[in-house]
């Protein structure tokens, strides 16, 4: 199993492996207190299959509230164009959801993201990469 993996998080009814995800709180003299808008970034990796690119990630977090705000995509996968429109970054509740327009992320490449949140103790709970929205299995 590599580093800082844990299998077995459900989500959906999907099994699912989970990368523990480089998230950065928010340095609290610059963000302020829990209740205001504070940036959270997290590294997401595909480790989902080794032999087509996904297109789709969804990401689901814990202890937003519900807060998660204006996601974006802070660096790409290397075969995604970082051109705007190339991919439709998405928030929802709990979940980030990210359509790219072509599958380009392939195995152990990835993505780097940036939401903001009300709640600084946000942990990740499941990553679904998919291709076309079928779920890609290691």
């Amino acid at each position: 199993m590599r580093r800082g993996m844990r299998t077995g998080a459900l989500f959906g009814s999907a099994m699912v492996a989970v990368l523990m995800l480089a998230g950065c709180p928010p340095d609290d003299e610059e963000n302020g207190d829990e209740g205001e808008a504070q940036t959270y970034d997290f590294e997401v990796e595909q480790n989902a299959d080794t032999i087509r690119a996904a297109n789709d990630l969804h990401v689901l977090i814990a202890g937003t509230g519900g807060s998660l705000s204006n996601p974006t995509i802070t660096e790409d996968a290397p075969d995604c164009s970082n051109t705007p429109g190339n991919a439709s970054v998405a928030s929802s509740g709990n979940q980030i959801d990210v359509v790219w327009d072509s599958p380009c992320v392939d195995a152990f490449e990835t993505v780097k993201i940036r939401v903001e949140t009300l709640f600084p103790n946000l942990q990740v709970v499941g990553v679904v990469w998919t291709l076309n929205g079928d779920t890609l299995r290691p």
